[in-house]
């Protein structure tokens, strides 16, 4: 039996990694991938009240919200590439299409700033909306192959809980039948005669 708990605790060992490596790239890169596509949306949400709102003061604070949503975009994306195991390139590419979004975000600020309102409109319709439709199309395929990953992990991790199941019965049921035949010895040779 001491067997038999040494395994096991080896394969609480390998549970243990496998569940730490699930929550440490599944978990955090899908909640990332999430809070990355609501940053996006708010950015679009603010950005869309500030042209319906002709109010200047109104428009300067949904503009700041979409600058701010954008900023936090990025720190997601960088704590997202740190924990991210798969294409590198796609969160590089999404940050360069940020980037390219804050270019176009200014251009749209200073047409706000001059009250030419339907120049910003345009401009987000044709040039912003395509570059934050491409990110978001890329959180989609990231949270995807991560819902992938996930499933993998869950069945690796299945496969190894049986194995660790039978291997510790098996261990555990020949401990036994060395502590039986053991046991047999040890009686045979207390009830044979001393000569």
């Amino acid at each position: 039996s001491v067997v038999s708990s040494i395994v096991a605790l080896a394969m609480l060992g390998i549970f243990g990694r496998q569940y730490k490596h699930f929550y440490d790239e599944n978990y955090i890169v899908t909640s990332e991938t999430w809070q990355a596509r609501y940053a996006e949306l708010s950015a679009r949400k603010a950005l869309l009240t500030a042209m319906v709102d002709q109010n200047l003061k109104v428009t300067k604070t949904e503009m700041a919200v979409a600058s701010e949503q954008l900023e936090e975009m990025g720190a997601i994306l960088v704590e997202m590439k740190k924990a991210y195991s798969g294409d590198l390139s796609k969160i590089d590419k999404m940050e360069e299409e940020r980037q390219a979004a804050l270019v176009v975000f200014d251009e749209m600020l200073k047409s706000t700033g001059y009250a030419q309102y339907e120049t910003a409109y345009q401009i987000m319709k044709e040039k912003y909306t395509p570059i934050v439709d491409s990110i978001a199309s890329h959180l989609e395929e990231i949270a995807i192959e991560e819902e992938e990953n996930a499933k993998k992990s869950r069945s690796t991790t299945t496969t190894l809980m049986i194995i660790a199941i039978v291997s510790v019965l098996l261990v555990l049921g020949v401990s036994i039948r060395v502590a039986m035949r053991l046991g047999r010895k040890i009686a045979k040779s207390i009830s044979n005669p001393v000569q």
